[in-house]
């Protein structure tokens, strides 16, 4: 009897779920294999998918734009667009951003990438000289340790607007390293067909959760740890 009463409060719970209609807008950088905006417009991707099926399963609508990190950061922050991913958290970003508890995905390990011919061997980064210079896709953060030394000029950076600039950049001898994720670094470098130009290191085994990060007006109106619930309950379900 008991469980009879617990399946029909969650079944209730579920329902009640769907019918309090919830809506946001998105906005989210380009970053295959994560988001692309295929030639025919449509959006793809590893989070398409996982937003799709979010609002399949839970009713939730998700209207996501596709724009630069920069822009989409400020029209976040001047509470223009309700959320923003996936963004890593950093103690900047939670002065104006709202952090739900729960992640929207784990990233895998950063990475330092060389070109082959480059005699550098990675140890550790407080071990880089700030003579070499290492491009990084503005506004993306690669690693806490990193974005330290950065801050106090132990590590040289060249931002770029996307990581393609930064290894085109590499290839051509411009800057010595690229720091980025793992899994972007990959596809972005077999799209640009260098994948034999190229030597990657992991900065770090560890993964790293990002997450589906939200305006202080839309948090201020919706509670965003039951949002959250709700879309990682929807993508733990097969």
């Amino acid at each position: 009897m008991l469980k009879i009463l617990l399946l029909l409060l969650f079944v209730g719970f579920q329902l009640q779920a769907k019918e309090k209609f919830i809506e946001f807008s998105l906005a989210t950088a380009e970053l295959p294999p994560y988001v692309t905006l295929a030639a025919n417009k449509q959006l793809e991707g590893v989070f398409i998918d996982m937003l799709d099926k979010v609002q399949a399963e839970t009713g939730i609508k998700i209207n996501i734009f596709i724009m630069p990190w920069g822009r989409a950061i400020n029209e976040v922050k001047k509470g223009r667009i309700d959320a923003i991913m996936p963004t890593l958290w950093s103690k900047d970003r939670a002065k104006f951003l709202v952090y739900p508890s729960l992640p929207f995905y784990r990233f895998s390990a950063s990475v330092l990438i060389k070109r082959i011919e480059d005699d550098f061997e990675f140890t550790q980064l407080s071990d880089i000289s700030p003579q070499k210079v290492i491009g990084k896709t503005r506004l993306v953060l690669v690693d806490n340790e990193f974005d330290r030394l950065v801050k106090h000029g132990e590590l040289s950076v060249y931002e770029t607007t996307k990581l393609d600039e930064a290894l085109l950049m590499l290839a051509q001898g411009k800057i010595d390293l690229v720091a980025s994720d793992g899994d972007i670094a990959l596809t972005t470098i077999k799209r640009l067909e260098l994948e034999q130009r190229f030597h990657l290191f992991a900065i770090h085994q560890d993964t790293s959760p990002s997450y589906i990060a939200f305006s202080g007006q839309f948090a201020h109106k919706y509670d965003v740890d039951y949002i959250m619930s709700l879309i990682d309950n929807a993508l733990k379900h097969p």
